[in-house]
Protein backbone atom coordinates (compact mmCIF):
# COMPACT_ATOMS: atom_id res chain seq x y z
CA UNK A 1 0.00 0.00 0.00
CA UNK A 2 1.34 3.49 -1.09
CA UNK A 3 0.33 6.24 0.65
CA UNK A 4 0.48 10.07 -1.46
CA UNK A 5 0.18 13.74 0.12
CA UNK A 6 -0.17 15.76 -2.55
CA UNK A 7 0.74 19.71 -2.40
CA UNK A 8 -1.26 22.21 -3.65
CA UNK A 9 1.81 24.79 -4.64
CA UNK A 10 -0.57 26.92 -6.81
CA UNK A 11 -0.97 29.54 -4.49
CA UNK A 12 2.37 29.91 -3.46
CA UNK A 13 5.14 32.37 -5.15
CA UNK A 14 7.36 31.13 -7.00
CA UNK A 15 11.36 31.56 -6.91
CA UNK A 16 13.27 31.58 -10.27
CA UNK A 17 14.78 28.44 -9.07
CA UNK A 18 11.86 26.81 -8.47
CA UNK A 19 9.98 28.03 -11.90
CA UNK A 20 13.10 26.28 -13.82
CA UNK A 21 13.04 23.36 -11.78
CA UNK A 22 9.63 22.87 -12.00
CA UNK A 23 9.58 23.24 -15.88
CA UNK A 24 12.88 21.26 -16.25
CA UNK A 25 10.50 18.24 -14.16
CA UNK A 26 7.58 18.83 -16.09
CA UNK A 27 9.49 18.50 -19.34
CA UNK A 28 11.18 14.96 -18.19
CA UNK A 29 7.97 13.71 -16.97
CA UNK A 30 6.29 14.08 -20.51
CA UNK A 31 6.71 11.39 -22.44
CA UNK A 32 6.09 13.13 -25.47
CA UNK A 33 9.11 15.26 -25.18
CA UNK A 34 12.65 14.33 -25.50
CA UNK A 35 13.82 16.71 -22.83
CA UNK A 36 17.46 15.44 -23.22
CA UNK A 37 18.82 18.40 -25.43
CA UNK A 38 16.08 21.43 -23.88
CA UNK A 39 17.64 24.16 -21.78
CA UNK A 40 15.29 26.54 -19.83
CA UNK A 41 16.02 30.30 -18.82
CA UNK A 42 13.74 31.80 -16.24
CA UNK A 43 13.59 36.15 -15.64
CA UNK A 44 10.68 36.89 -13.49
CA UNK A 45 7.33 35.35 -14.70
CA UNK A 46 8.64 34.37 -17.92
CA UNK A 47 10.47 31.04 -19.70
CA UNK A 48 12.57 30.68 -22.24
CA UNK A 49 13.43 27.40 -23.88
CA UNK A 50 16.47 26.95 -25.89
CA UNK A 51 17.95 23.88 -27.14
CA UNK A 52 16.27 20.82 -29.99
CA UNK A 53 13.47 18.31 -29.89
CA UNK A 54 13.47 15.17 -32.66
CA UNK A 55 10.06 16.30 -33.86
CA UNK A 56 7.79 19.34 -34.38
CA UNK A 57 4.57 17.82 -32.23
CA UNK A 58 7.57 17.84 -29.51
CA UNK A 59 7.63 21.51 -29.54
CA UNK A 60 4.35 22.25 -29.19
CA UNK A 61 4.39 20.30 -26.29
CA UNK A 62 7.65 21.55 -24.83
CA UNK A 63 5.77 25.06 -24.84
CA UNK A 64 2.46 24.13 -23.45
CA UNK A 65 4.25 22.19 -20.71
CA UNK A 66 6.06 24.66 -19.33
CA UNK A 67 3.36 27.34 -19.95
CA UNK A 68 1.28 24.72 -17.39
CA UNK A 69 3.63 25.14 -14.37
CA UNK A 70 2.61 28.05 -11.76
CA UNK A 71 4.32 31.03 -11.87
CA UNK A 72 4.95 30.94 -15.50
CA UNK A 73 3.02 33.70 -17.63
CA UNK A 74 4.77 33.54 -20.63
CA UNK A 75 7.07 30.96 -22.90
CA UNK A 76 9.01 31.91 -25.55
CA UNK A 77 9.69 28.96 -27.36
CA UNK A 78 13.67 29.07 -29.45
CA UNK A 79 13.75 24.98 -29.81
CA UNK A 80 14.69 23.98 -32.73
CA UNK A 81 13.91 20.61 -34.53
CA UNK A 82 16.70 18.12 -35.33
CA UNK A 83 15.51 14.74 -36.69
CA UNK A 84 16.77 11.62 -35.21
CA UNK A 85 20.01 9.85 -36.79
CA UNK A 86 18.71 8.04 -40.08
CA UNK A 87 15.34 8.32 -39.56
CA UNK A 88 13.49 8.31 -43.32
CA UNK A 89 12.26 11.61 -43.84
CA UNK A 90 9.20 12.22 -46.12
CA UNK A 91 10.04 15.18 -49.49
CA UNK A 92 8.39 18.36 -48.88
CA UNK A 93 6.02 17.18 -52.05
CA UNK A 94 4.94 14.19 -49.95
CA UNK A 95 4.52 16.58 -46.64
CA UNK A 96 2.17 18.95 -48.42
CA UNK A 97 -0.20 16.19 -49.65
CA UNK A 98 0.12 14.52 -46.42
CA UNK A 99 -1.20 18.29 -44.08
CA UNK A 100 -3.36 18.56 -47.38
CA UNK A 101 -4.82 14.69 -46.52
CA UNK A 102 -5.30 15.50 -42.83
CA UNK A 103 -7.07 18.79 -43.49
CA UNK A 104 -9.87 17.15 -45.36
CA UNK A 105 -10.58 14.71 -43.06
CA UNK A 106 -11.07 16.53 -40.06
CA UNK A 107 -15.09 18.20 -40.19
CA UNK A 108 -14.30 21.07 -38.95
CA UNK A 109 -11.81 22.79 -41.96
CA UNK A 110 -12.37 23.81 -44.93
CA UNK A 111 -10.00 22.82 -47.20
CA UNK A 112 -10.81 24.11 -50.01
CA UNK A 113 -9.95 27.72 -48.38
CA UNK A 114 -6.48 26.71 -47.70
CA UNK A 115 -3.39 26.97 -49.33
CA UNK A 116 -0.21 24.65 -48.11
CA UNK A 117 3.61 25.62 -49.28
CA UNK A 118 6.62 22.93 -47.91
CA UNK A 119 10.09 23.94 -48.22
CA UNK A 120 12.86 21.82 -46.85
CA UNK A 121 10.30 20.38 -43.98
CA UNK A 122 8.87 24.38 -43.43
CA UNK A 123 5.25 24.52 -43.96
CA UNK A 124 3.40 27.43 -44.71
CA UNK A 125 -0.03 27.63 -44.50
CA UNK A 126 -2.37 30.28 -45.99
CA UNK A 127 -5.84 30.82 -46.39
CA UNK A 128 -8.66 31.37 -44.66
CA UNK A 129 -10.84 29.57 -41.72
CA UNK A 130 -13.96 31.17 -40.20
CA UNK A 131 -13.15 30.67 -36.34
CA UNK A 132 -9.96 31.59 -34.27
CA UNK A 133 -10.34 28.64 -32.83
CA UNK A 134 -10.12 26.54 -36.34
CA UNK A 135 -6.82 28.66 -36.99
CA UNK A 136 -5.30 27.05 -34.25
CA UNK A 137 -6.26 23.35 -34.92
CA UNK A 138 -5.36 23.69 -38.64
CA UNK A 139 -1.46 23.82 -37.04
CA UNK A 140 -2.24 21.87 -34.18
CA UNK A 141 -2.86 18.97 -37.01
CA UNK A 142 0.14 19.51 -38.96
CA UNK A 143 2.64 19.68 -36.74
CA UNK A 144 2.12 15.84 -36.20
CA UNK A 145 3.08 14.95 -39.72
CA UNK A 146 6.35 13.28 -40.15
CA UNK A 147 9.02 15.79 -41.57
CA UNK A 148 7.45 18.70 -40.36
CA UNK A 149 9.97 20.97 -39.35
CA UNK A 150 8.89 24.35 -38.72
CA UNK A 151 5.06 25.63 -39.07
CA UNK A 152 4.86 29.92 -40.42
CA UNK A 153 0.83 29.87 -39.50
CA UNK A 154 -0.69 32.85 -41.90
CA UNK A 155 -4.58 31.61 -41.83
CA UNK A 156 -6.44 34.73 -41.46
CA UNK A 157 -9.58 34.41 -39.50
CA UNK A 158 -12.84 35.81 -41.46
CA UNK A 159 -16.03 34.94 -39.22
CA UNK A 160 -18.86 33.70 -41.33
CA UNK A 161 -21.23 36.06 -39.11
CA UNK A 162 -20.30 39.33 -39.55
CA UNK A 163 -20.87 39.65 -35.15
CA UNK A 164 -20.30 43.57 -34.13
CA UNK A 165 -18.04 44.41 -31.33
CA UNK A 166 -20.36 44.88 -28.57
CA UNK A 167 -22.08 41.39 -29.86
CA UNK A 168 -18.82 39.77 -29.24
CA UNK A 169 -18.02 40.95 -26.32
CA UNK A 170 -21.42 40.52 -24.33
CA UNK A 171 -21.05 36.72 -25.20
CA UNK A 172 -17.78 36.58 -24.00
CA UNK A 173 -18.74 37.96 -20.71
CA UNK A 174 -21.85 36.24 -20.56
CA UNK A 175 -19.46 32.86 -21.16
CA UNK A 176 -17.02 34.25 -18.57
CA UNK A 177 -20.33 34.41 -16.02
CA UNK A 178 -21.26 30.37 -16.94
CA UNK A 179 -17.47 29.53 -15.84
CA UNK A 180 -16.90 28.96 -12.62
CA UNK A 181 -13.25 29.16 -12.90
CA UNK A 182 -13.55 33.15 -13.80
CA UNK A 183 -13.97 36.03 -11.16
CA UNK A 184 -15.31 38.20 -14.11
CA UNK A 185 -14.97 41.62 -11.56
CA UNK A 186 -10.94 41.20 -12.08
CA UNK A 187 -10.66 41.01 -15.97
CA UNK A 188 -11.29 43.65 -18.62
CA UNK A 189 -11.91 42.78 -22.05
CA UNK A 190 -11.86 45.28 -24.98
CA UNK A 191 -13.11 44.47 -28.32
CA UNK A 192 -12.02 46.17 -31.60
CA UNK A 193 -12.76 45.26 -35.01
CA UNK A 194 -12.93 41.32 -33.79
CA UNK A 195 -9.66 42.16 -31.98
CA UNK A 196 -10.01 40.59 -28.40
CA UNK A 197 -7.50 42.91 -25.97
CA UNK A 198 -8.24 40.79 -22.57
CA UNK A 199 -6.28 42.78 -19.45
CA UNK A 200 -6.69 41.73 -15.52
CA UNK A 201 -5.48 39.70 -12.79
CA UNK A 202 -6.49 36.51 -12.38
CA UNK A 203 -5.97 34.51 -8.83
CA UNK A 204 -5.76 30.56 -10.14
CA UNK A 205 -3.91 28.79 -13.00
CA UNK A 206 -7.84 27.26 -14.04
CA UNK A 207 -9.58 30.83 -14.45
CA UNK A 208 -6.15 31.74 -16.39
CA UNK A 209 -6.60 29.19 -18.92
CA UNK A 210 -10.35 29.04 -18.64
CA UNK A 211 -10.09 33.20 -19.95
CA UNK A 212 -7.85 32.87 -23.12
CA UNK A 213 -9.88 29.29 -23.99
CA UNK A 214 -13.34 30.91 -23.49
CA UNK A 215 -12.20 33.83 -25.76
CA UNK A 216 -10.79 31.46 -28.03
CA UNK A 217 -13.98 29.77 -28.86
CA UNK A 218 -16.18 32.85 -28.99
CA UNK A 219 -17.72 33.57 -32.69
CA UNK A 220 -16.22 36.54 -34.27
CA UNK A 221 -13.04 37.09 -32.90
CA UNK A 222 -10.56 37.12 -35.40
CA UNK A 223 -7.11 37.95 -32.83
CA UNK A 224 -6.43 37.83 -28.81
CA UNK A 225 -4.54 40.12 -27.33
CA UNK A 226 -3.19 39.08 -23.86
CA UNK A 227 -2.15 40.98 -20.49
CA UNK A 228 -3.44 39.01 -18.42
CA UNK A 229 -1.35 39.09 -15.09
CA UNK A 230 -1.67 36.07 -12.24
CA UNK A 231 -1.78 36.65 -8.86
Amino acid sequence: MFLFIIADIRGWAMSKEEIMKNVQDQLYWDSRVDASDISVEVKGDKVTLFGSVSDYFGKKVAQKDAYNVPGVTSVRNELIVHFRPGLELPSDKEISSRVRDILLWNPSIEAAHINIEVQKGSVTISGTVDAYWKRHLAEDLTCKIKGVAKIINELAVVPANNLSDQAIAENIIAAFNRDRNITVDTVDIKVEKGKVTVRGSVPTWAGFHSILDVIRHTPGVIDIIDFLRFG
